[in-house]
C-alpha cells in the first residue's frame, strides 16, 4: 500500500509510546511529523509548525498532507494522533486494502481502544454495535468519524481539499471534513479488523472527555 503517516506533535513527552509501536508494527513505513514547540523528527521526516502561530490541529494536519501530496507517488495519508499506539502488525495496510476494495470509501478509521465520539469506533462497545461477521460500517450524517486515527485516500483529498483551519485548537474539524466528503459523494467508514489505542486505552469518561481523549491536544 502507498501511504504516509502524518503525526501532528506538540510535546516530546507524548509521542514516545507511539514511536515505539511504529518501530514494532509499521517498520519501514514513511512517517512525517509536524513538530510544534520543538524541532525533533525522532529520525523521521519533519515539518516545523510555525512558531508564531497558535496551535491548530487542522493547520498541523494540513501541513503534513500538503507535503505528502508533493511526493511523486501521490500517497494516501494516515492522520495519526501523537497519543495513540499501534496494537497489530501493518494496520494501515489492512485499512488501505479495505478502503480500496469498497468504492467510493474516502476515509476509514480503525476501532479505537480508548475515547472516541462515534459509538461504532469504540473498541469497548464492539459487541453492542457490531454483528460478528461485520468488517466495515459506513457512517452517515449526522454522525462523524472521529480522527484519533484515520486513513484517507489521496483521490478523496484531491477532491475534498484540506481540513478547515477556521476551526480553532483541536476538535470539530473531523465532523466538518466528514460532512464535506460525504456531500461530494465519498463514503466515510470504520473497520472492525484493526484496533488502535488512544491515550491509555480507557473507555471511562471524565469531565465529558475522558482522560484518554487526547493527552497532547487537550493540554492547556
Amino acid at each position: 500500500m502507498n501511504y504516509v503517516i502524518v503525526i501532528p506533535n506538540r510535546y516530546h513527552d507524548i509521542i514516545q509510546p507511539l514511536l515505539e509501536s511504529l518501530k514494532k508494527y509499521e517498520a519501514g513505513a514513511r512517517v512525517l511529523i509536524v513538530a510544534h514547540e520543538h524541532e525533533d523528527g525522532y529520525g523521521h521526516n519533519v515539518i516545523h509548525y510555525p512558531d508564531k502561530l497558535k496551535w491548530c490541529y487542522a493547520k498541523a494536519a494540513n501541513l503534513g498532507i500538503e507535503c505528502a501530496q508533493k511526493w511523486t507517488d501521490k500517497p494516501d495519508v494516515v492522520l495519526l494522533n501523537d497519543d495513540c499506539t499501534l496494537t497489530s502488525v501493518l494496520p494501515f495496510v489492512q485499512l488501505g486494502i479495505q478502503a480500496g476494495f469498497v468504492n467510493p470509501v474516502g476515509l476509514i478509521s480503525p476501532l479505537i481502544k480508548g475515547c472516541a465520539g462515534n459509538r461504532f469506533q469504540r473498541w469497548h462497545e464492539k459487541p453492542k454495535w457490531w454483528r460478528p461477521y461485520e468488517t466495515m460500517k459506513l457512517i452517515w450524517d449526522p454522525d462523524t468519524v472521529c480522527f484519533p486515527c484515520v486513513y484517507i485516500k489521496n483521490e478523496a483529498i484531491n477532491q475534498c481539499g484540506l481540513l478547515d483551519e477556521d476551526i480553532p485548537g483541536y476538535g470539530g474539524e473531523d465532523f466538518e471534513y466528514c460532512k464535506r466528503m460525504r456531500s461530494i459523494g465519498w463514503w466515510t467508514s470504520v473497520s472492525s479488523l484493526v484496533t488502535v489505542q488512544h491515550g491509555d486505552g480507557s473507555a471511562a469518561l471524565e469531565s465529558g472527555r475522558g482522560k484518554s481523549w487526547s493527552l497532547s491536544f487537550a493540554r492547556q
